[in-house]
């Protein structure tokens, strides 16, 4: 037997492991455990663990037994600590700790070799800093804690692809989060951010950044260099005018920019709007002179084909004859 699945069951224990010896993959969640048995401990081939959804509140001290372990899955559990121990598993790739009730990790997770760390929804309230040490990580989900800073050695994952701090306490980012130049995917949503560093327009990569729901007042000059930028979502900010900075963004396709107090309509002329052409989710009345964006669509409305969403909610009395180009319009 090398696979057993046991999932979506109502076990409360689990005991019969002795003819379990050569299982690779045990997958064990959504049932009642309230315990991680002992004997669970022997399966030394075992390569995949999932418990999540159970009640386990303790790990045993000799976690660290099951050395074969690539992938662990003890999300949506009662955890309150991990053991020292945990650090022996060399060999881990895949850790999922969302929903539990950790504040802190053991020094020996320096030793890990993680590629993927999911610790959101736990009971953070700084970054553990070995969690530095694990060079390897590609993601790293700490979202829905109450992380109130970063430490400068943030740096140090360049391997990092996505990094999601979403709905935390940050204020400050450290200027060293430019140095992660392999990013993709920065999450900052729901913190309380009133600037971000000059470093962010060294993240060359970055595709999609979220700053929902922060105290923004304005964007860092320097984000006209993030060329690969695509998706940005500045709602729920304070910004009082559209940043011209994105003018300069030339990949950029998704903007949403609702629920800010714009005072200071945008002049149209200054930006090509047709290379918005996939999602435009904010409310153009609220920032772009009317007449000068209608000037600006009659000369590029052709190249909106993909348009789907456009002119609601504006002081449009006449429409004219570019509508005819729209493919897609809905």
């Amino acid at each position: 037997l090398r696979i057993l699945d046991l999932r979506y069951n109502i076990l409360e224990k689990f005991t019969f492991f002795s003819n379990l010896q050569s299982v690779q993959e045990l997958y064990l969640g959504f049932n009642n455990l309230s315990y991680f048995p002992n004997e669970m401990l022997d399966l030394e081939s075992l390569q995949v663990l999932e418990i999540a959804k159970n009640e386990i509140s303790n790990l045993p001290e000799a976690f660290g037994n099951l050395i074969s372990l690539r992938t662990l899955n003890l999300s949506i559990n009662r955890l309150k600590s991990i053991p020292e121990s945990f650090g022996d598993i060399k060999h881990l790739m895949i850790a999922n700790f969302m929903d539990n009730n950790l504040s802190s990790l053991p020094d020996s997770f320096r030793n890990l070799k993680l590629i993927e760390l999911n610790l959101s929804y736990n009971c953070f309230a700084f970054l553990p800093e070995s969690l530095c040490q694990i060079l390897s990580l590609t993601y790293l989900n700490l979202g829905k804690n109450q992380i109130t800073q970063l430490p400068e050695c943030i740096d140090n994952l360049r391997l990092l692809r996505t990094l999601n701090l979403y709905e935390n306490k940050l204020e400050i980012i450290p200027e060293s989060l430019g140095n992660l130049h392999s990013l993709r995917f920065l999450g900052l949503m729901k913190n309380k951010l009133k600037f971000l560093p000059e470093s962010i327009g060294n993240l060359s990569l970055l595709e999609e950044l979220n700053l929902k729901e922060n105290y923004l007042i304005s964007l860092p000059e320097s984000i006209k260099n993030i060329k690969s930028l695509k998706i940005l979502n500045l709602q729920l900010n304070k910004f009082k005018k559209f940043p011209a900075s994105l003018k300069s963004l030339e990949n950029l396709k998704k903007v949403k920019i609702k629920g800010n107090p714009m005072t200071q309509k945008f002049e149209a002329k200054e930006i090509d709007f047709y290379k918005l052409k996939d999602h435009l989710k904010y409310q153009f009345k609220e920032f772009v002179k009317t007449r000068q964006f209608l000037d600006v669509l009659k000369r590029n409305f052709e190249k909106l084909k993909e348009l789907a969403k456009l002119l609601e909610d504006n002081e449009i009395s006449k429409m004219e004859y570019f509508l005819k180009y729209i493919k897609t319009l809905v």
